[in-house]
Parts: C-alpha cells; structure tokens; sequence
C-alpha cells in the first residue's frame, strides 16, 4: 500500500446510528475501541465528523460482540415476524429474545460501567464507508 492510499479500519460494531454511525467499537492503530460521535455533546450538526476513542479492553471488546449477536438474533426474529416490537414499547423488551434478556442486560451494564471508568484517549475525524463496514480515521488528538 502508497502513502496515497486510504487506510481502512475494521468497524466491530454499530451501537448508535443517527445519519451514520453515532458509537460501536472499531480499530484504531490495530487495537479496539469505543468511538463515539461527538455530536451528542451539542447541537445537531450532519457535518459532524468528529469522534473519541476509548480503549477497549479484551473483555469489553467481547461483551459489545456478543450483545451484537444477541441482538442479531432479536431483529431476525423481528423481521421475520416471530417477534413484534414498535417504537414506543416496552423498551425492557427491546433487543433480545426473553430467553437472553438477562444476558443482554447484564452484558450492556459492563459495557456502560466500564465506559464510564475509562477516559477516552483521541479525538478523530472518522469516514465510514461499506460494504463490509469499514471506517478511515484522521487527525488523531490525544486527550490530557
């Protein structure tokens, strides 16, 4: 690879999606992490590109996996018909089959926990681009 081509990133995961990607886990410099858009902290702007980067640990990495699959596995049934959900529901019954619900639970509150532990290390614009997802991030900042 140049110098003048674009270094792609692996995008894990899509936690939040508003007109794009909001936050999920992604490579940055081989290694994991949480991105998250820097819009939720003010006014809506779609040209907002900016986001931090907190370091995910092996087994933060792994909780967000697999609450994907559980999730995954909640829309498919959704989809299909099997399951019925509509804005403004229940929201203790929004994405996971009662079976894994618990999981899906207790797999977000470490995921929250440990989030609101750890500081983010970067700031970056981030490019996303598909298929597979994948995410260009530029202009690395550290934070003090």
């Amino acid at each position: 690879m140049n110098s003048a081509e674009p270094h792609w990133n692996v995008v894990h995961t899509v936690s939040d999606w508003y007109d794009g990607p909001r936050a999920g886990s992604a490579d940055y410099e081989g290694k994991a992490y949480w991105y998250r858009s820097v819009y939720l902290d003010s006014d809506w702007d779609p040209n907002e590109d900016r986001f931090e980067l907190t370091p995910l640990t092996a087994d933060a990495l792994a909780w967000e996996l697999e609450t994907k699959e559980i999730f995954e596995r909640w829309d498919s049934a959704r989809k299909d018909g099997i399951v019925t959900w509509a804005a403004g529901d229940d929201e203790a019954t929004f994405g996971a089959l009662p079976r894994e619900r618990a999981r899906y639970r207790d797999l977000n509150h470490r995921l929250e926990k440990y989030l609101a532990e750890t500081k983010p290390q970067f700031v970056v614009r981030g490019r996303f681009g598909s298929p597979p997802l994948k995410v260009q991030w530029e202009t690395a900042a550290p934070l003090a």
